[in-house]
């Protein structure tokens, strides 16, 4: 499966990549990527849609089973986080 990108895309996902890279590099001290980190650098290049929620969002709602109720922040795939997604489980496409 091919995934065609746009050169913004293309951009975007070379930007995560980087921000992530260097997280972990850590000014030549490597080391672990907090979560949270990662979920910020996602909605910066438009992998991630961070939304608040008042409800959960369907039957099974991780984001209020770990805060509990009432506002929650909660994060959902942009389209290009599911191609994204999609080219990692299938070995980038062909």
């Amino acid at each position: 499966m091919s995934h065609p990108y746009t050169d913004a895309q293309v951009a975007a996902l070379a930007r995560f990549a980087g921000l992530v890279f260097a997280a972990h590099r850590n000014d030549g001290y490597p080391g672990d990527v907090d979560g949270s980190e990662i979920e910020r650098f996602a909605v910066e290049c438009g992998l991630l849609d961070k939304r608040e929620a008042l409800a959960p969002c369907g039957g099974i709602c991780v984001c209020h089973e770990f805060n509990g109720p009432g506002d929650v922040v909660c994060y959902f795939n942009t389209e290009l986080g599911k191609s994204a997604l999609d080219a990692a489980r299938d070995g980038g496409g062909s």
